[in-house]
């Protein structure tokens, strides 16, 4: 439909006239969209100010744009019905009323379709969201439709909106002020507080913005919590506001969370995506069962176990959070010129520009693992935690290591320790079967507990796998005060010693130097890169993924522990004694290789002392064992 200027005319003088009809046709084009909103338009004056019921000027702090609370507008029965419209149908209000501030001035978008999908996901029954989005793909304008139409048509809830940092938070808002500007004056709600911050409207709802961390929102609790760049968020700040701010809400009836961010890495983004994926798991099912869970489960797989029983695969993510991710290739890309690009030329100008992992971690959005991870992030991403067969607990406390395997008859096996230092550390400790390649993490913990209660233990545990070979750093804090009550009072007799050329030293334990460290996450690294060490402790694999270069120093990123895999490198130090090049060649070719070459025969392990090397003590008797 095309109207004159003088239909127009009479039109906006007369809203009588005006009918859904008549809309509908003006809506079939963008250019009708305008039409419709200017013969819907209210009364203003010679100097541009829309008038109110009285004949006063609307202004808010002197933007004329925007309507006080309070105020009252003379309305028609087709503005009534729009506005009832709106309030019951998002897409109508996002179709006929959003519009878009852009260098080239106020239209309507293109909607796309997988912002459709999006904006439809966040008025589902869910409550929380993973949004993982390319760059550039309209994930914030889009949360900001959503969020306006909050703000416009729902009572007294208030909307948290925080980021890594605070002014991307207010840059986020300052997307839903655009969007309510742009507004038609008479479908807005009175504002009573308008600034860089928050907003407030008359019906009682609030957006307010912050940074993330255990303080944002103090004092409120936000019936939709917003956070974007999740995945940039500090990990200290991460965990005090999933703490203290997210638990809040347990108490609404109604309530979202929406997670937003391009991927950052192997962190707490990529765990919570990664959960949101995993597909959840039934032990010990009977047969009889299983069509019972069929009826109510998607079921992916049914595989009987060694128990006679069945694990029943679902397809159902563990967090309980809706995954909404965009393939690339769906946001169309423009040139300076206004071009479209096609989606193959576009990714060879952002490889060329900016490199691969940018481009794949951007827009691609694959988790690569931050490039500053010790271990590749495409390693990383294939390690699965196992469930623990058994538990050890500790004589006297609480505590307890994890058992993924029981001790096996002639087979080899490495205990590694790392002691608690000045009590934020914990007790870290591995047990590696190294009988061959590949070794096999087969028991693991971290324990918190007073360290002269370790030794009894470290005792029994070592004896109960084969008398381990076991290695205790002893930098400081209690290592050397339990490697030598273990070789003194337990006589423990298979303990690492450090060595002086070729002399050992006459205490147990093994001392970490920077430059011992370094060989020590280099030798891990070539293991688990060349899958020749099996890692499957949930504990571990969280702190490799949390292990990154920090100051040209590999370590644990902050707010996390590295004890783990400080203990877990340790157990290698074996490896920094090769002293013989062509020794330490066959090691390598048989880590590169699908050979099971027993490393042993390389290094000084599993063989009494000959009494040649000797101690730096000479009193020690020469019998002493050195190995497994």
């Amino acid at each position: 439909m095309i109207l004159s200027a003088e239909q127009i005319k009479v039109l906006k003088e007369n809203k009588e006239l005006i009918t859904s009809e008549i809309l509908d046709e003006l809506r079939k084009t963008k250019e009708g969209k305008s039409v419709a909103l200017e013969i819907l338009d209210i009364e203003k004056d010679s100097e541009d100010y829309y008038l109110d019921a009285f004949g006063g000027r609307i202004a808010f702090n002197g933007n004329r744009q925007i309507k006080p609370f309070h105020t009252k507008i003379n309305l028609s029965d087709i503005h009534i019905q729009e506005i009832k419209k709106c309030s019951e149908d998002i897409d109508y209000f996002k179709n006929n009323y959003v519009q878009f501030r852009t260098k080239s001035g106020i239209g309507f978008p293109d909607h796309r379709e997988y912002q459709e999908k999006f904006i439809h996901s966040l008025n589902d029954e869910n409550e929380q969201y993973l949004v993982v989005f390319p760059r550039q793909a309209g994930k914030s304008a889009t949360t900001a439709v959503w969020l306006t139409w909050l703000f416009l048509f729902k009572e007294q809830i208030n909307i948290g909106i925080c980021a890594n940092r605070g002014s991307t938070a207010t840059d986020f808002l300052a997307n839903v002020k655009n969007i309510y500007t742009c507004l038609p004056i008479w479908l807005q709600q009175g504002i009573k507080v308008w600034n860089v911050k928050r907003i407030e409207g008359e019906n009682g709802t609030r957006i307010l913005t912050d940074a993330t961390s255990g303080d944002s929102f103090r004092g409120s609790t936000m019936n939709v919590v917003v956070v974007d760049e999740a995945a940039y968020v500090a990990a200290t700040k991460w965990e005090s506001f999933v703490d203290s701010v997210l638990p809040s809400q347990s108490s609404l009836a109604w309530k979202k969370t929406i997670f937003i961010s391009t991927p950052n890495g192997l962190n707490h983004f990529y765990s919570m995506v990664k959960d949101s994926k995993k597909r959840k798991v039934i032990e010990n099912v009977q047969e009889s069962e299983i069509a019972e869970i069929k009826k109510k489960e998607t079921v992916l797989d049914t595989v009987k176990n060694k128990y006679g029983t069945f694990d029943v695969q679902i397809d159902k993510p563990s967090n309980d959070m809706e995954l909404i991710t965009v393939d690339w290739r769906e946001v169309p890309r423009y040139d300076r010129k206004g071009n479209l690009i096609d989606p193959e030329t576009f990714k060879q100008q952002v490889i060329d520009r900016d490199g691969l992992q940018f481009f794949l971690q951007a827009y691609a959005c694959e988790f690569l693992g931050s490039s500053h991870t010790l271990i590749s992030g495409d390693v990383l991403k294939e390690i699965e935690a196992v469930k623990p067969k058994d538990r050890i607990f500790v004589q006297g406390t609480e505590e307890f290591v994890k058992i993924y395997e029981e001790p096996l008859e002639n087979h080899k096996y490495i205990l590694s320790v790392d002691p608690a230092k000045d009590g934020r550390d914990y007790f870290a400790l591995h047990m590696i079967d190294v009988t061959k390649f590949p070794f096999k993490q087969v028991a693991s913990g971290r324990l918190q507990i007073d360290y002269l209660l370790m030794p009894n233990f470290l005792y029994e545990f070592g004896i109960s796998y084969n008398t381990a070979f076991t290695i205790i750093e002893n930098n400081e804090g209690a290592g050397q005060s339990i490697a030598d009550t273990l070789k003194r009072d337990f006589e423990y007799e298979n303990l690492y010693y450090d060595r002086t050329g070729n002399k050992f030293k006459n205490y147990p334990g093994f001392r970490t130097t920077t430059k011992s460290r370094a060989q020590l996450l280099e030798t891990l690294k070539l293991l688990i890169e060349n899958k020749k060490l099996e890692i499957c402790d949930a504990d571990t694999i969280l702190e490799l993924q949390r292990f990154i270069l920090v100051k040209k120093k590999f370590q644990a990123e902050e707010g996390f522990h590295d004890d783990l895999v400080m203990s877990l490198a340790i157990a290698f130090c074996l490896f920094n004694d090769i002293q013989n090049f062509e020794d330490f060649k066959e090691v390598t070719k048989s880590i590169y290789s699908e050979s099971e070459t027993d490393f042993a025969d390389y290094i000084t392990i599993g063989n009494f002392d000959d009494g040649i090397s000797g101690f730096e003590n000479d009193e020690m008797s020469t019998d002493y064992f050195y190995g497994i």
